[in-house]
């Protein structure tokens, strides 16, 4: 019966071969390249979302300012449309 043993005589598993070995580094690869690209993902949505909610504030803020002359309406109660009904 062969036993392994590590550096302190402690027993260990048996080594894997080249193919085992090659698997866990396939592995390990494949597995940093995947929380890479979902760290990347996330980094991406969060941009996104901001960038977004900022384009939509300034498009809010444009509005308020352009809808009054645009409709004819004076949101303030002066001005063109404060007399209609």
């Amino acid at each position: 019966m062969t036993v392994w043993v590590d550096d302190a005589g402690l027993p260990v598993r048996q080594p894997g071969d080249t193919a085992d070995r090659a698997l866990a580094a396939f592995s390990g690869g494949v597995t940093a390249a995947g929380v890479v690209g979902l760290a990347g993902a996330g980094t991406l949505v969060l941009v996104r979302r901001t960038a977004e909610g900022r384009r939509y504030a300034a498009w809010e803020r444009e509005w308020e300012r352009v809808e009054p002359v645009w409709s004819g309406r004076d949101h303030r109660g002066t001005g063109a449309g404060t007399d209609r009904d």
